[in-house]
């Protein structure tokens, strides 16, 4: 736990309910942080976790159809990418429990989408939701996907 204390640059009492501040460049590794406010008369209030000093992070795959796989395809078949402006480590997660019913993953460190389709009788598209989180835990950005899953040739005996 970080216990350096950083003043603002400027504050304007707007009411006596709502004040105005700005912060000094405040380091991410030490957020969240908590504002604190001494009145004139020695009385304080100190609000817990109030500030975040990071960026949420950015996406580099765009939102949409990741691609058609065939249902007997294995391996990995896409891999998610997104990038945190204050260089943090960027986890996945997905949001909507859909990839499992299709027979297949996320990995939460690379991105990467692998398994074995589930077998489908007809073409069938899978739309999930990914979260993007920097490894505060605290900024995260979310995008939608789809991936089409074919019926294989070869199980059909199609040549």
């Amino acid at each position: 736990l970080d216990t350096t204390q950083y003043n603002a640059n400027s504050t304007t009492v707007i009411s006596s309910a709502e004040i105005s501040f700005n912060t000094p460049n405040l380091p991410v590794a030490n957020e969240p942080y908590d504002v604190k406010v001494i009145n004139t008369n020695g009385g304080s209030a100190t609000l817990i976790d109030a500030l975040d000093a990071g960026g949420v992070p950015t996406w580099t795959t765009a939102a949409g159809s990741l691609g058609t796989i065939q249902d007997n395809a294995t391996g990995t078949h896409f891999t998610l990418a997104a990038t945190d402006p204050d260089s943090q480590a960027v986890t996945f997660a997905e949001t909507t429990l859909v990839l499992t019913t299709a027979g297949l993953s996320l990995n939460s460190t690379t991105g990467a989408i692998t398994g074995d389709p589930t077998d489908v009788g007809s073409t069938t598209t899978y739309n999930f939701d990914v979260a993007a989180t920097d490894s505060t835990g605290l900024n995260t950005t979310s995008r939608s996907f789809s991936i089409t899953v074919v019926e294989s040739i070869t199980k059909t005996g199609r040549t």
